[in-house]
């Protein structure tokens, strides 16, 4: 049976995945631990910046769905 998966849940297990990924390619890395470490601290920067976007996309779409239905519901009680 398929489940479908909220944007969110979707978000965390792309992260978890993500997260998972440079915690393997750190203890594999040929580079010195200095240079690990500031690739890493890149990764995060750019993985923050994303999240801030796609937050703030997510908080747009979700204040649009709702004055929609709050319209709707006016408009249902005929105002």
């Amino acid at each position: 049976m398929s489940e479908e998966r909220s944007t969110g849940e979707t978000l965390l297990i792309l992260l978890v995945g993500a997260a998972i990924g440079v915690a393997a390619g750190a203890l594999i890395a040929p580079h010195t631990g200095r240079e690990t470490r500031r690739r890493i601290r890149r990764w995060l920067e750019e993985a923050e910046e994303n999240l801030k976007d796609e937050g703030s996309e997510l908080w747009e779409k979700g204040k649009e769905a709702v004055k929609g239905k709050v319209k709707e519901a006016w408009e249902g009680l005929g105002r």
